[in-house]
């Protein structure tokens, strides 16, 4: 019935509605390709937009079919409610990873274990003893500093 209904208004419309969506869809474009080329990097760049195009899409349906909003009205909420959902979606994962990455190395600094890494002893490690040229060095000692253990 939706189509029908989308359907019928183009027709009556004929030529108008291009000249009504084209604008609309090349502005919406043009922002969406912006956004998402700034605030992610090119690995996720699909991922996000993906996930935009969907926000957009499915607030467009809840504004025009549920809500009964305008057609160009629903259009630009849904735009900027999807653009928002998925800028303030990102931060949030953005500063999530951030925290977390703090927390590990304050761990790290502590000598606490990860919690992936709790056989491990943080003693333990390739810095306990080293050799340099077959002589071995004090633990603790800049090998330019000169005290060697014979």
């Amino acid at each position: 019935m939706t189509s029908a209904l989308s359907l019928g208004q183009v027709t009556d419309l004929q030529s108008r509605a291009i000249a009504v969506s084209l604008p609309f869809s090349c502005v919406l474009g043009l922002l969406s390709s912006l956004i998402a080329s700034t605030m992610v990097t090119k690995s996720y760049l699909w991922a996000y937009s993906s996930f935009q195009h969907v926000i957009v899409i499915l607030f467009a349906y809840i504004f025009y079919n549920v809500l009964r909003v305008n057609a160009v009205l629903a259009v630009l909420l849904s735009s900027f409610t999807g653009f928002g959902i998925a800028i303030s979606t990102n931060s949030l994962l953005v500063e999530c990873m951030r925290w977390r990455s703090r927390r590990r190395s304050q761990r790290l600094a502590q000598g606490q274990p990860q919690p992936g890494n709790e056989g491990q002893h943080p003693g333990s490690g390739s810095n306990a003893t080293s050799e340099n040229s077959g002589d071995t060095q004090q633990q603790g000692q800049p090998p330019q500093s000169g005290v060697h253990i014979v």
